[in-house]
């Protein structure tokens, strides 16, 4: 009798360990996993961030050469003028749309930065 209380208590004894090793294994799984995904959720984020900045640099690089033709546009315009009033109006017009292409070439040497 005394034999197979032994026999029981080491083969509970054994299977807890074993049982504590399983548990052990499947929290390092789960860890493991939970791990994964905040990886996959932190690349996911980096790759949306990455195409938000691409589009926001190709939309100021189009705004830019848009600015640029209305600033040749405005040079022909002073070119032509036919006097001082005309010349005062087209050099102004060239002065704004000069002012509006640095900011706009700020924002895109600010967006490129980031």
């Amino acid at each position: 009798m005394r034999w197979i209380a032994i026999v029981v208590m080491l083969a509970v004894a054994c299977g807890s360990s074993k049982s504590d090793d399983v548990d052990k294994v499947k929290e390092q799984a789960v860890e493991s996993r939970q791990r994964m995904l905040e990886a996959e959720r932190a690349r996911d984020e980096a790759q949306r961030q990455a195409k938000d900045a691409a589009e926001k640099v190709e939309k100021l690089q189009a705004e830019l050469a848009d600015q640029a033709k209305k600033i040749d546009d405005a040079m022909t315009a002073l070119e032509r003028a036919q006097n001082d009033a005309d010349r005062q109006a087209a050099r102004a017009k060239l002065d704004a749309l000069r002012k509006q292409r640095a900011e706009i070439q700020k924002r895109l040497n600010g967006s490129k930065a980031q």
